[in-house]
């Protein structure tokens, strides 16, 4: 986490997992969120920093890429493996989560 706050980046974020209601209170459309996903229903959700476009994420992505893996093997255990990082519309995220959580009937 450190590596991370030393990019002066507020370190907040959500781990998306049984909380998928929750978490789809917070993202909001017209931003992009970085978001780790190892499966569709086992993903990270980076709160914090949110970026105005994509080209923005991405550089950021570019930049911070081993200090977001280190983060990542820091939080879950195990030794530091390069993630796959997506950059992620907030609208889109948000339909995603609503619907993943959405009643089966």
């Amino acid at each position: 986490m450190a590596a991370i706050c030393r990019l002066k980046i507020p370190c907040q974020r959500v781990h998306v997992g049984a909380e998928r209601a929750l978490v789809s209170e917070t993202i909001t459309a017209g931003v992009f969120f970085l978001v780790a996903m190892w499966s569709p229903k086992d993903m990270y959700i980076f709160t914090d920093p949110q970026f105005e476009n994509k080209a923005q994420c991405v550089e950021y992505v570019l930049v911070a890429h081993m200090d977001l893996n280190t983060h990542l093997a820091a939080l879950y255990g195990g030794p530091v493996k390069m993630n796959h990082f997506y950059c992620v519309d907030g609208e889109k995220l948000k339909d995603e989560l609503d619907k993943k959580d959405s009643p089966q009937v």
